[in-house]
């Protein structure tokens, strides 16, 4: 069967010819990041081929790895509010708090930068948008 070269369409699913569907996190000269819509493996593929069925296949493969599942993280999935989330030192060990108020009273060394559960990199708006401090 015939082939050819094409560069993956960002958001679109391909079947690969191996089996299994990968979809298009972005595609540039005939290269993509491309993820495994089951198991979440995701790569760059190298050497896109596309061939009369649909069914597609890469020369090679390099940066593979897992992505994380935000929507499995409990604090993350919830929009949990992180500016009442503090680092706490009781009994003389390190421990996650919660205190009330807003994030202005949080100081530097209490601040908590990523989610304790899933080590996502907060952002403002996880702090509800109250202008979270910044490094």
């Amino acid at each position: 069967m015939q082939g050819k070269r094409i560069t993956p369409e960002q958001g679109t699913v391909y079947r690969n010819k191996g089996g299994g569907e990968f979809l298009c996190i972005q595609g540039f000269d005939g290269d993509a990041i491309m993820q495994n819509t089951v198991s979440r493996w995701t790569f760059k593929a190298h050497g896109v081929t596309q061939y009369e069925d649909g069914t597609v296949e890469w020369d090679y493969s390099t940066r593979g790895h897992f992505e994380r599942s935000l929507k499995r993280c409990r604090l993350c999935d919830a929009d949990f509010d992180f500016s009442t989330l503090i680092i706490n030192q009781c009994g003389g060990e390190w421990t996650l708090g919660l205190r009330g108020g807003v994030i202005s009273n949080i100081s530097d060394e209490d601040r908590v930068y990523f989610c304790p559960e899933c080590g996502r990199k907060l952002t403002d708006e996880d702090f509800r948008g109250k202008g979270g401090r910044k490094k």
